[in-house]
C-alpha cells in the first residue's frame, strides 16, 4: 500500500493554520535541519493569490515564492526520517531538495514525503513562519 492509500483518511495540510494558502506540491525544500528543539524544513513556499505576503509574479516566474520555515517542536515521536542528500539543481543553478509531495495529519501525528525523504512524527507544535523578502 503507498503512503498517500495508508493515510487517505487524514486531513490535507490545507486544513493547517498557516499553510491554507501556500502550495507545497510545488513549493521546494531548501533544507532540513534537526535540532534539540525539533525539525526544521527551510522552505521556499509557493504563496496562493489569497495569502497576505502574495505578490505579482516576476517575469518568467510561474508562482509567488517566499521563504520560510516549517517547523515542528514539543515532538514526542519519530516514526521515520529518512533524509536524501542528493540536490537537484535547476536552471538558474539553484540548488534545493525537491518538493512536499505527499502532506497528511490527522490530531498530533504528521506524515510527509518527497524526493527529500519521509517524515512520520507525533509533534505537539508546528509552526509555519516566512521570512522577510
Amino acid at each position: 500500500m503507498n503512503a498517500e492509500a495508508k493515510h487517505s483518511d487524514w486531513q490535507s495540510y490545507e486544513t493547517l493554520p498557516g499553510l491554507k494558502e501556500v502550495y507545497l506540491e510545488d513549493s521546494f525544500v531548501l533544507d532540513i535541519q534537526r535540532s534539540e528543539d525539533g525539525i526544521t524544513f527551510l522552505m521556499e513556499f509557493v504563496m496562493t493569490e489569497q495569502h497576505h505576503k502574495y505578490a505579482p509574479t516576476d517575469a518568467g516566474e510561474q508562482y509567488c515564492y517566499r521563504r520560510g520555515k516549517l517547523t515542528f517542536s514539543e515532538i514526542e515521536s519519530i516514526y521515520a526520517l529518512d533524509v536524501s542528500n542528493k540536490p537537484f539543481i535547476d536552471a538558474q543553478f539553484e540548488q534545493d531538495m525537491g518538493n512536499v509531495d505527499v502532506f497528511r495529519w490527522k490530531g498530533d501525528r504528521f506524515f510527509l514525503t518527497g524526493d527529500w525523504g519521509k517524515l512520520d512524527l507525533i509533534s505537539k507544535r508546528l509552526v509555519t513562519s516566512f521570512l522577510e523578502h
